[in-house]
């Protein structure tokens, strides 16, 4: 990797409309990707398929880069960041490329989080950067939210198996009760029916 950095001329030459149209393809080409660095705990931003064609301004910082092969940013800290990159020749080839970087949750793997890992403060990366004692208050609410009985479960905890035999019971004569109506009432429609006919012919 080869990599340059200093102030260049605003002063930038006529583009033909070919030109324009393989810098803006190329342009578009470019990728970002970050790794965390381990040993220094923070981040390597990599630029590739750059060509010296373009300059990237790092705006965070005010500087201006070139490169003629990928474009490396070492120890990048956890959060925001804005990337400008131009066409040295052509006006109106720029676009802007945040990068937002997560931080790593040095907790994640601790005890607390144990049989909670999909928990969202127990994840390698967070958006923001928190302190143990947040870290600990969160972890604890969240487990006492899953270890609370449901409402219905508080409910029959309260039951004696009595009270439980009783409401089956009770919902086993509602259910027969409603199925015996309406069959109790077509046969005395019927029997009365066939009493009037008989009384007809007698």
């Amino acid at each position: 990797m080869f990599l340059i950095m200093f102030v260049f001329s605003n002063a930038k030459a006529y583009c033909s409309s070919e030109e324009t149209s393989r810098l803006s393809r190329m342009i578009n080409n470019i990728n970002i990707n970050y790794e965390y660095n381990y040993d220094s705990n923070n981040f390597v931003v990599t630029f590739s398929n750059i060509t010296s064609d373009f300059i990237v301004t790092y705006m965070n910082e005010g500087n201006d880069y070139v490169s003629y092969d990928e474009l490396e940013f070492d120890n990048v800290l956890s959060g925001n960041h804005r990337f400008k990159i131009y066409s040295k020749k052509c006006n109106s080839i720029s676009i802007i490329r945040d990068v937002t970087l997560p931080h790593y949750n040095e907790f994640f793997n601790s005890s607390e989080c144990k049989n909670i890992q999909d928990y969202s403060y127990c994840n390698k990366w967070l958006p923001n950067e928190i302190s143990y004692d947040i870290f600990k208050e969160k972890v604890d609410k969240y487990k006492e939210t899953i270890n609370k009985p449901t409402e219905q479960e508080e409910i029959m905890s309260k039951k004696s198996v009595l009270d439980i035999i009783a409401d089956i019971i009770k919902e086993f004569y509602v259910r027969y009760y409603i199925v015996l109506l309406p069959m109790i009432i077509l046969a005395l429609c019927a029997i009365i029916y066939l009493k009037d006919k008989i009384d007809q012919i007698l």
